[in-house]
């Protein structure tokens, strides 16, 4: 989050992650080993929101509806999820492009309305700089941004459009991985720590990680789940090939 033009995760600290990811369906058995065969897909019921800002772009509902079609079906490839969207509604918003507090107004004021997760679409650009180069015009470039943002094991995710197609859908993949407790991992991966990369393969730290909470209840509270369950939870998480310290999951 934050550290360069394809960045593509939230930026929650290790303790909330570990405290957050309470939602898992684990079992510490398969926590360990040889990679289990995918099982039959997870399908989730999404629903999107569009800010102001994306929506003055002309057939957003479309865009949308494209996106995440895009997203279901390599999704259903990569880790055995797929996405069905169920609503797609404006979203009113008053936090400009602050990804951290459009997370907390989608969370506060957007009702899920009988979908399992919310997606945020905020149309927000990024910030831009300008460099001078000898003997040359001046270039404008994004500064370091945050593409999207999600609590790990939440129900709420940010997703902000950008001029390039593929990361705009690289970072709705990157998000919802993070929904089902996804870390950053050095490996090539969608979720791996180097921001200058959209890498569409999952790693076998999080293939492991999703295939053990595919069924997660998005609706299930931190305090239902069981200690048994959230102590392997942190034996599995102790295993993550995690990225250097500066990287918010670390």
């Amino acid at each position: 989050m934050g550290r360069g033009p394809h960045t593509l995760m939230a930026q929650v600290p290790c303790r909330l992650a570990l405290a957050a990811s309470a939602l898992l369906v684990i079992t510490s058995a398969s926590a360990r080993g040889v990679e289990p065969a995918s099982p039959a897909v997870r399908v989730i019921r999404i629903k999107a929101v569009a800010d102001e800002a994306f929506r003055e772009k002309k057939d957003w509902s479309k865009e949308i509806r494209e996106h995440v079609a895009w997203s279901d079906e390599k999704l259903r490839e990569l880790a055995g999820i797929g996405l069905e969207l169920v609503a797609v509604e404006p979203w009113s918003t008053h936090r400009s492009s602050a990804m951290t507090l459009l997370l907390s107004e989608l969370r506060a004021a957007v009702a899920k309305d009988g979908a399992e997760a919310v997606i945020g679409f905020t149309g927000h650009p990024p910030p831009m700089t300008m460099a001078f180069l000898p003997g040359g015009a001046p270039v404008r470039y994004p500064v370091p941004f945050t593409a999207g943002i999600a609590f790990p094991f939440g129900d709420r995710a940010v997703v902000r459009r950008t001029e390039w197609e593929e990361l705009t859908r690289h970072t709705l993949i990157h998000e919802i991985a993070h929904l089902f407790g996804g870390l950053h991992v050095e490996d090539e991966s969608l979720l791996e720590t180097a921001t200058d990369r959209m890498s569409f393969r999952l790693d076998p730290f999080n293939r492991r990680v999703i295939d053990l909470t595919r069924n997660r209840d998005f609706d299930r509270g931190v305090r239902e789940i069981p200690r048994n369950e959230l102590a392997a939870l942190v034996d599995l998480y102790r295993q993550a090939p995690l990225g250097d310290r500066s990287d918010p999951d670390t």
